[in-house]
């Protein structure tokens, strides 16, 4: 793990990694040691992309740390890199799936026909009457599936 952060650090421009490496590693046992699912996990260990860059909210979580003081840092903060995607490698994706389906024998699947009491050749089905806006069923305690509403105040 610390290995991983070093190589990291040694990229044009991302020096400031080898200062936050130990902290980098210390969170990842962290992490094992209080996590009982993998999910939740997951979720701490990518706290440590926030914290390093000075960002102890984020929509999925926050830092478990007291709030830091202005100026406490004895690490500079690292700043969140935004790259641009780049989606090229779509068209040698599509080809590869494309070619590994013409030679598995199958081919692409064929057109199916479609019997005359099949539910898809209704095409979409909506209701003549728009449903009701979603502050008027939480006041009235109503989900869409439900067929009386109820009302709390009468229990």
């Amino acid at each position: 793990m610390a290995g991983w952060t070093l190589l990291a650090g040694a990229k044009k421009g991302q020096k400031l990694i080898h200062s936050w490496s130990r902290d980098i590693v210390n969170h990842f046992w962290y992490c094992s040691k209080q996590a009982s699912t993998e999910e939740e996990f997951k979720l701490m260990w990518v706290g440590v992309m926030h914290h390093v860059c000075n960002e102890h909210f984020w929509a999925t979580g926050c830092c478990q740390h007291e709030l830091l003081e202005e100026g406490t840092q004895d690490k500079p903060w690292m700043e969140q890199v935004k790259e641009k995607k780049d989606y090229n490698y779509i068209p040698d994706l599509q080809k590869a799936v494309l070619g590994r389906r013409l030679k598995s024998g199958t081919g692409l699947p064929r057109k199916t026909i479609l019997r005359e009491d099949d539910p898809r050749r209704l095409g979409l089905v909506s209701s003549a009457q728009p449903p009701p806006p979603t502050s008027e069923l939480v006041q009235k305690h109503v989900s869409r599936g439900d067929t009386a509403p109820t009302n709390p105040q009468e229990d």
